[in-house]
């Protein structure tokens, strides 16, 4: 069986019931195009909107070579520029200045550490929230290459630190009396 057939039938299948218009509608365009032989600029914007659908993020020039992207000379032949310009003009990314940047990351990295209050940078890395920038990456933007550095940048204290809790040692003096020959002693 085809695949001009098969979405035939499926059409047939689907439009006997109501709810299913705009399914056999897309189903039918499809099926009109089939065989996918050339991209028009329907195609095109339906691929990178599913693309966005399956991959809950833009797709960047990279992705446009992966199996079932449409070439890269098809934005030069259909529009006249390039795919990245392409992809600027029509999905554009609004990037944080690295000021910005620098600050979202500092933000999530004093959340992070006070959740977490490791007492070190491994322990860090490895109980961050999915998601959320390693230490390395927000020293990078932060200007700083060490661990120490970076708490010192942002001002923040060494778990380490202050987890040493200070035991409190009790004192036992013992003292004797020349003439006598018992002893007493007591805690301080």
């Amino acid at each position: 069986m085809t695949r001009k057939t098969a979405l035939k039938k499926a059409i047939a299948i689907l439009s006997a019931q109501e709810n299913n218009t705009e399914i056999c509608e897309k189903l039918t365009e499809l099926c009109a195009e089939l065989p996918l032989i050339h991209w028009n600029e329907k195609n095109i914007r339906d691929r990178v909107e599913q693309f966005i659908e399956e991959e809950k993020r833009l797709p960047t020039v990279s992705d446009f070579r992966k199996a079932g992207m449409p070439p890269h000379p098809i934005f030069r032949q259909k529009f006249g520029i390039t795919l990245g310009q392409w992809l600027r003009e029509n999905y554009p990314q609004n990037k944080p200045t690295p000021q910005e940047r620098q600050k979202l990351y500092s933000e999530e990295f004093k959340r992070e550490y006070r959740r977490i209050k490791p007492r070190n940078q491994d322990q860090f890395n490895r109980l961050r929230s999915p998601g959320a920038k390693s230490w390395q990456t927000v020293a990078k933007h932060c200007g700083v290459t060490t661990w120490s550095r970076l708490l010192r940048e942002l001002k923040l204290t060494g778990y380490s630190e202050q987890s040493r809790e200070k035991k409190k040692r009790e004192l036992q003096v013992r003292f004797f009396h020349d003439l006598e020959q018992s002893s007493s002693s007591s805690l301080l």
